[in-house]
């Protein structure tokens, strides 16, 4: 499962226990999650450059209560590269299991690039899941599109992984043009870089137009 918007309080006023010595200890932690799923997940280039799956790693909000019943962070949210923001991190591939999710789930649904649960709307993804600091950005993303461009907001954690970019979240949607017809991997057309001037003879405009 993956759990989303992990909220950490560490509260001085209050005693917590050490399990290892048995013994109370001042202040207590404890922590509570906003949200927790098992599908959709986000995709991501891992660190060897290959489409992986990502999971919060971490997203955590940290309030800080002083002994005197001051509060001196408030849903902090720590810096990671120089600035804050939350974080994904890869880990199995997209394909270890008996059976891979279809070509169509991933390719025909924006959640799985990393947008989050969200409406469509013309060349905007509109997130529904948001973040508590950000009412643009999706909780359980870390990419928006607005008005046709995609920028991404979130760290994926690992050496040289990063999020998809524009072009790469483009090429993706775009594949739905042929797995309409051509719902399988082992498709020939598959074999080799995808030839969209195809789509230009005369059978696939007659497929796509109804002329």
């Amino acid at each position: 499962a993956q759990c989303y918007g992990c909220h950490t309080r560490y509260d001085k006023t209050k005693p917590g226990i050490d399990y290892i010595k048995d013994e109370v200890t001042p202040g207590r932690f404890s922590e509570t999650e906003d949200y927790r799923m098992l599908y959709p997940f986000p995709l991501a280039l891992n660190q060897r450059g290959k489409i992986s799956p990502v999971t919060p790693g971490c997203q955590t909000f940290i309030t800080v209560v002083e002994a005197d019943g001051s509060t001196s962070k408030n849903e902090y949210v720590a810096k990671f590269r120089d600035r804050p923001q939350l974080r994904f991190a890869p880990f199995y591939s997209h394909n270890t299991g008996k059976k891979a999710v279809g070509c169509g789930e991933c390719h025909g649904n924006p959640a799985f690039l990393g947008f989050g649960q969200h409406v469509v709307e013309g060349n905007t993804i509109s997130p529904t899941l948001l973040c508590e600091k950000a009412t643009d950005k999706p909780l359980d993303g870390y990419l928006t599109l607005q008005r046709g461009k995609v920028k991404a907001f979130s760290a994926i954690t690992r050496e040289n992984s990063r999020p998809l970019n524009g072009e790469e979240v483009r090429r993706t949607l775009a594949v739905n043009l042929c797995i309409v017809c051509h719902g399988k991997a082992q498709d020939p057309i598959y074999r080799k870089e995808l030839d969209y001037r195809a789509l230009d003879d005369a059978l696939h405009r007659r497929l796509l137009t109804g002329r």
